[in-house]
């Protein structure tokens, strides 16, 4: 028997209408079965935490309410100074996310892509399973040959 089945039965004890509700959502949304085992983000959660704790070093030695007051302060700041750079930006896309399909395409020559005539391509010089594009949104090496390949602008390439 299925983890998620007997999960769904331990609910169905617990509350017969929150099983129901589960059961009209595909399990992909909601059991750990389905869920990727990578990062869908540039970030881990180390350089996170550890970046987050360099920029707090001072405050980290105050009394907790000073502490959660300068960080507040600090927060505050940094949002208002992102968001005033980003009013001048003539892109719905942040500047380093644009950067990325250049580097993308850059790192793209040499690939060669086989297309099936139709919507199917298979990028050769190394193997594709990265799932950037999937997963960011931002086209990965392998899709940007692709798209060079086949000519056409990909709508989610540059806003």
């Amino acid at each position: 028997m299925k983890i998620s089945t007997i999960r769904l039965q331990e609910l169905e004890r617990a509350s017969k209408g929150a099983a129901e509700k589960m059961k009209e959502l595909n399990p992909a949304v909601w059991s750990k079965a389905y869920f990727g085992t990578h990062s869908c983000t540039d970030s881990t959660e180390n350089n996170m935490s550890e970046c987050f704790n360099s920029w707090i070093l001072k405050e980290r030695y105050m009394s907790i309410i000073d502490m959660f007051v300068e960080i507040h302060d600090k927060l505050m700041a940094r949002i208002h100074e992102k968001r005033d750079d980003m009013v001048n930006k003539d892109c719905i896309i942040v500047p380093i996310i644009k950067k990325m399909p250049n580097y993308a395409i850059k790192e793209s020559v040499g690939y060669k892509v086989l297309w099936d005539g139709r919507e199917n391509y298979t990028v050769k010089n190394t193997t594709c399973s990265c799932r950037v594009w999937e997963v960011t949104e931002v086209p990965c090496t392998h899709a940007v040959s692709a798209i060079q390949h086949s000519r056409k602008k990909s709508s989610r390439l540059c806003g």
